[in-house]
């Protein structure tokens, strides 16, 4: 699957804040006045109609006025997670159409619950609101940082927030969003910021980095109790790491970083030495043979000392 840059995302969702783009249920860019992605398109689609679909849904008179407005007003319309489909779709041309809770549970990794860690908050990381993964409904993406230079403090996000509100760009301290990800199934995170998917791992974080601590916790016999290496960071894990830490004369917090990677590394290095045995030697003594068959012998078992008695 193609990947785009995650700066062509963040760029994009810049934007669509700058034009004051609206809302539409179910959009994903489209032109709201024709329903199509291209907007040198003048034909128009019957469901993007005034008396279509697209903005009959709106059985409240409120919402459905505010739709209309949208229509006549807008350059482009989106939905939460239309707007990472869109722009996605706008860059190579091919079409995802998912939910949000599909955003969380197939595009992301690493992702964790709770609020994102400090070390995650990158410019285009998403951030969803749900009562569990299994029924997220909105999903935002980190913009930039409230204060300049300071990317573990508070963000300013970008959320395409229903049809009464548009595209608009909220605070994550206000928000609160209850889990996070980075889109790495369809969106390069290369260059978004000073981490990568291997910096700190912490307590909530889920993933395949998460796996492979989990594996070589396992490995050098600490217990993670009885979910072993499943790829959620939770108290079990991070007990075992604060062991770990410990008996390496690290800082026993919890957190898996440089330090501790290097540490690891080292402990599964030290195991590898100790349980790895010695290659075997052999000794053929050959009674009776010339110098040439002798050399043949040498060549077809290298690994042996062949002699001459």
């Amino acid at each position: 699957m193609q990947k785009v840059p995650i700066t062509f995302f963040v760029s994009a969702l810049g934007d669509a804040l700058a034009r004051g783009d609206g809302y539409i249920m179910g959009a994903y860019g489209q032109n709201p006045r024709t329903g199509y992605l291209d907007l040198n398109v003048k034909e128009v689609k019957a469901a993007w109609k005034p008396t279509g679909y697209y903005y009959e849904q709106y059985t409240d008179p409120e919402q459905h006025a505010q739709a209309l407005k949208w229509r006549e007003q807008c350059v482009r319309v989106w939905d939460c997670n239309g707007l990472a489909e869109g722009i996605y779709q706008i860059e190579t041309g091919t079409c995802i159409n998912d939910k949000a809770r599909g955003n969380y549970a197939s595009w992301c990794d690493p992702k964790g619950e709770g609020t994102i860690p400090a070390s995650r908050r990158v410019p285009g990381a998403a951030v969803f609101w749900g009562s569990k993964a299994s029924k997220i409904e909105h999903v935002a993406y980190l913009f930039e940082p409230v204060e300049p230079g300071k990317p573990e403090g508070d963000w300013w996000m970008i959320e395409a927030r229903g049809v009464m509100k548009g595209v608009i760009k909220t605070k994550l301290s206000q928000r609160k969003p209850q889990y996070w990800g980075w889109m790495t199934a369809y969106y390069d995170y290369a260059g978004a910021g000073s981490e990568t998917p291997t910096g700190v791992l912490q307590r909530g974080e889920v993933g395949a980095d998460v796996k492979a601590m989990q594996e070589a916790l396992m490995g050098l016999g600490y217990d993670l109790g009885k979910w072993g290496a499943d790829g959620e960071f939770g108290k079990a894990t991070e007990k075992a790491l604060i062991e770990f830490q410990t008996m390496a004369g690290l800082e026993a917090d919890g957190k898996f970083g440089p330090s501790s990677l290097t540490a690891l590394k080292a402990a599964l290095d030290r195991l590898d030495d100790a349980v790895t045995p010695p290659e075997p030697t052999y000794t053929i003594t050959i009674h009776g043979v010339h110098q040439p068959e002798m050399e043949a012998m040498r060549e077809r078992w290298p690994d042996c000392e062949v002699t001459e008695e």
